[in-house]
């Protein structure tokens, strides 16, 4: 009986420590990934077809080889989809999200207002 106590006690500890330490939220590849850029998440959401309701995770980001997400203004459409209660398209500003991305061969940002691409440093071509 002395001899599982110690045993038990490591396997516990490795248990705690694994769990605190060794996983972060990405690494779940169930749990939703934080976009915090509207126009950002409507795009990726529109380049995988999702809808609304469907949650973006590690998974369905590793999915997404191509986002076209050229900003395009429109001004005089854009009255009329806010006077109809719609969304309108506005620049993408911000990145992250996208460092999930693992295989995304194709991607257009032109003509938004981006100035950090860290989020893109780590992925490879």
């Amino acid at each position: 009986m002395t001899r599982r106590i110690p045993v038990l006690s490591i396997v516990l500890v490795c248990i705690l420590s694994f769990s605190l330490f060794g996983c972060t939220e990405a690494d779940d590849p169930v749990e939703e990934i934080f976009i915090p850029d509207a126009q950002l998440h409507r795009e990726i959401r529109r380049n995988l077809n999702f809808p609304n309701d469907t949650p973006i995770t590690v998974v369905t980001m590793r999915a997404l080889t191509e986002l076209n997400a050229k900003f395009i203004s429109l001004p005089l459409i854009e009255i009329f989809v806010v006077l109809a209660g719609g969304e309108f398209d506005e620049p993408i500003s911000d990145l992250t999200g996208l460092e999930y991305a693992e295989h995304l061969v194709v991607l257009n940002l032109s003509d938004n207002n981006i100035v950090d691409v860290n989020p893109l440093a780590e992925l490879k071509t």
